[in-house]
């Protein structure tokens, strides 16, 4: 599980076992990524836009 992403200037993923990842995307794209896969493997809903009055 992660912890912790920070971005200095290279994005570093720290899990809770203290094992830590660099990766070259920057940490919105990190986390969208995390967020979708979790959305897939759980089925949580998304987000859905708010709907433009008429």
């Amino acid at each position: 599980m992660i912890e912790t992403i920070e971005a200095n200037p290279d994005t570093i993923i720290t899990l809770v076992n203290e094992k830590k990842f660099i990766v070259q995307e920057p940490v919105a794209e990190v986390v969208e990524k995390v967020v979708s896969y979790k959305t897939r493997i759980h089925g949580l809903p998304r987000v859905i836009e708010k709907a433009k009055e008429t």
